[in-house]
């Protein structure tokens, strides 16, 4: 049975780890009660982020191992929701959200 998962209640952290306005990479990291089929929305502005590029999806399972996933993403408006791909239940899952802050200006290339 999915669910949706909530930033605290959850045990989800998010944490932007870098300190400039033009580039953002966001963790987010859960509890270890995470199934497939969940889901995660963020909301991408309230840490900064204005267009997401890229994302990188673990699984850290019971057992120990570290596994890569690929979850599936959709894009709404400043919302980035996040469903947890078919495999195991209960584990810890991690994403890290790479994207364009709001601060970022472009050049020409000459």
């Amino acid at each position: 049975m999915s669910s949706a998962i909530t930033e605290g209640a959850d045990g989800w952290l998010a944490k932007t780890v870098s300190p400039a306005s033009e580039i953002i990479q966001l963790v987010i990291y859960t509890a270890n009660t995470v199934d497939a089929g969940d889901t995660v929305a963020i909301d991408l502005s309230k840490y900064g982020m204005q267009t997401p590029l890229a994302i990188f999806g673990n699984s850290h399972t019971a057992a120990g191992e570290l596994e890569t996933e690929a979850p599936t993403v959709s894009v709404s408006g400043t919302t980035m929701t996040i469903t947890v791909i078919g495999g195991t239940d209960d584990d810890t899952r991690s994403w890290v959200i790479t994207g364009l802050g709001y601060g970022i200006t472009w050049t020409a290339l000459t």
